[in-house]
């Protein structure tokens, strides 16, 4: 009786170990809420508790009737046996299937990771093309006249030292603004990009 005990025990150990943390992987599987499979799992524990007690209790009157039957005939020392064989196989039918219980929520415990896993990477991923795209556009805003100040349009006589001198900013800010390597270059009609001060 004491085995039984320790064996129930050990399969419900088994089960929940395995089990619980599970449920999201079998509802993810099946397509089932966590609820359904909690539910679920609940009837199959419920069920090998049923099938545990029950064989507690068919032991437990063959035990009694042993000892009741000791002085009786061979027949039903050997029909004991042979009811004690069938228990003692269901039992280790029981853990078998417990232990195949463990496995397959194992299974689904490291596929559950593994598409977590993936997912992560693929957000990893995608944030940074985000921050690319992001620092893209602050790039491009920062070059942008709005941005970086207003636009002078060259006219007529103007040279690139004058119009910094009008604007109050130095000819080299004004020529790192506008990318121009040669201050000679500018000619009637050129847009330049007026930096802010």
């Amino acid at each position: 009786m004491k085995d039984s005990k320790q064996l129930k025990v050990l399969v419900l150990g088994l089960f929940f170990a395995a089990a619980l943390p599970c449920v999201y992987a079998l509802a993810a599987r099946n397509s089932l809420t966590a609820e359904e499979v909690q539910a679920r799992m609940g009837e199959e524990i419920g069920a090998i508790n049923r099938k545990i007690t029950s064989l507690e209790e068919q032991l437990g009157v063959l035990t009694e009737r042993a000892d009741i039957s000791a002085d009786r005939s061979v027949g039903s020392e050997t029909e004991l046996k042979a009811s004690l064989r069938k228990i003692s196989d269901e039992l280790v039918e029981l853990k078998k299937e417990a232990e195949r219980l463990s496995l397959l929520y194992a299974n689904l415990e490291k596929k559950l990771d593994d598409k977590i896993n993936a997912v992560i990477d693929e957000v990893a991923s995608e944030n940074e093309e985000i921050r690319k795209e992001i620092k893209a556009i602050k790039t491009a805003k920062s070059r942008s006249p709005e941005a970086s100040g207003d636009i002078h349009t060259v006219k007529s006589g103007e040279t690139l030292s004058a119009i910094a001198k009008s604007y109050g900013i130095t000819i080299v800010s004004l020529m790192e603004a506008n990318n121009i390597d040669d201050p000679n270059m500018i000619k009637i009609g050129d847009r330049l990009i007026i930096p802010k001060q």
